[in-house]
């Protein structure tokens, strides 16, 4: 996620989307709410861009809120 985050502060949203769906597997296996959090963050961050990138990452994001059962990351 830190390689996301670093792209996404530098307004590269394809890669910033790019590494944090890479690491959405991860994540969801992890089961850590930091992780989680700082998920949540970069996509409140790059959903202010109207991107495919962004549209795609927010398909992962919502497929694991289902696979979490929606309590663990927040839309």
């Amino acid at each position: 996620m830190q390689g996301a985050r670093r792209h996404a502060e530098l307004g590269d949203v394809d890669h910033a989307c790019s590494s944090a769906g890479e690491a959405v597997p991860s994540i969801a296996a992890a089961r850590s709410a930091r992780d989680r959090r700082r998920l949540a963050d970069l996509r409140a961050k790059v959903n202010t861009h109207r991107h495919a990138a962004v549209a795609a990452l927010d398909e992962q994001v919502r497929a694991l809120i289902a696979r979490a059962g929606a309590a663990k990351v927040p839309p």
